[in-house]
């Protein structure tokens, strides 16, 4: 590996993943590639992680201040080397971003900070005072990134849920749906030498009840959040948002100490896994329920027969229930699609980091551009 840093190019790679809750930052050096089609796995035996590292996104007020403070972090801990100059730098935000991707286009979201933050890479990074240190930036939407992570995972980073009697062939449609604080969708179509990734606000849907419990839950949720989307049910605000209605209905209320969506969400998700509070048990059980029936129209939206996969931070903590609960009702809600529904695999994606693979695939297309 020395002897082939020694030997060829290198290009030195920002990639980012900034969550409602968390800013995920890695430096990479690796081949340049310019002109050459590649991605992580083509570079992996000579690219080197120079430093990574996990911020509290509250912490910071935009992303210029996000990559100074991950680029000085970076050079203190790799002392006495220095990082000089970011070849190409990709972050991955919550939230829209327009199609140029150089700027984030809103709406401003209270529980994830950085969709208030309205930054433009074109006059932040490349025309403001990062310009001599980043030659080329990008912005995505942060389940784009995990869309283009999709294509560069490894077997172990994925467990099946469902899998036709009949594999697809060539490079069929994909799509990727995601609960975590919030509710992310993508889907990926072959473009004749890659896949491209579309962004989607699917999430943001309206939320639409199945059963006389759901129109009940619909109902408890327009008034006390004015609007209900489909987000709101599926995801860890979610969980804290189901649980208190059927605390509601059964004349009680959150225990004290976990009044705040993240703190209940956590104490909801644990005890329910436990099998220590039916009250949870059934929360959780509602909320998967509304995240099959989410995957079943996303199955027939996109047709995604590559795979429909389920990323997010919920599933892999809840895959015992999602094996069961949601899958069931992923291919038992809908007695008139169900054989069609039956024909696109459903997966759980385990790796954690899949984003910031997405952003780093993106960071080597920004390269060769």
């Amino acid at each position: 590996i020395t002897k082939y840093f020694q030997t060829q190019a290198m290009a030195t790679l920002l990639v980012g993943d900034i969550g409602g809750t968390n800013c995920r930052l890695q430096v990479w050096r690796q081949p340049d590639s310019s002109g050459v089609n590649t991605s992580p796995s083509d570079t992996a035996g000579a690219s080197q992680l120079l430093f990574e590292r996990t911020y509290s996104s509250a912490s910071f007020d935009g992303l210029v201040q996000v990559v100074t403070t991950v680029l000085r972090d970076a050079n203190a801990a790799i002392s006495p080397e220095e990082i000089t100059t970011i070849d190409a730098c990709v972050l991955a935000v919550c939230g829209p971003v327009n199609p140029t991707e150089t700027e984030m286009a809103g709406p401003v979201l209270p529980e994830q900070p950085p969709t208030a933050w309205k930054a433009n890479t074109t006059v932040d990074f490349e025309q403001g005072e990062l310009a001599s240190v980043i030659r080329k930036s990008s912005l995505i939407n942060d389940f784009v990134a995990i869309g283009y992570g999709l294509t560069a995972l490894a077997p172990g980073d994925v467990e099946s849920l469902h899998e036709p009697s009949a594999p697809s062939q060539g490079h069929p449609p994909l799509a990727c749906v995601g609960a975590g604080t919030g509710l992310g969708e993508v889907y990926l179509t072959w473009t004749g030498s890659g896949y491209k990734a579309w962004p989607s606000e699917g999430g943001m849907t309206e939320f639409h009840p199945r059963t006389q419990q759901e129109w009940e839950l619909f109902q408890h949720l327009k008034a006390t959040l004015g609007h209900v989307c489909v987000e709101g049910v599926v995801s860890g605000p979610g969980i804290a948002n189901v649980y208190r209605f059927l605390k509601q209905q059964d004349g009680g209320s959150a225990p004290t100490g976990q009044d705040d969506d993240e703190k209940l969400q956590k104490w909801v998700t644990k005890q329910a896994l436990a099998g220590a509070d039916t009250v949870c048990e059934r929360a959780v059980d509602l909320m998967l329920q509304a995240y099959g029936a989410e995957c079943r129209s996303i199955a027939l939206r996109h047709l995604p027969v590559g795979g429909l996969y389920i990323a997010g931070g919920l599933a892999p903590k809840l895959l015992p229930k999602v094996k069961t609960v949601l899958t069931e009702t992923y291919l038992k809600g809908d007695p008139l699609m169900g054989d069609l529904i039956a024909t696109v695999p459903l997966r759980v994606v385990r790796n954690e980091s899949v984003g910031l693979l997405g952003a780093r695939v993106k960071a080597l297309q920004l390269l060769q551009s």
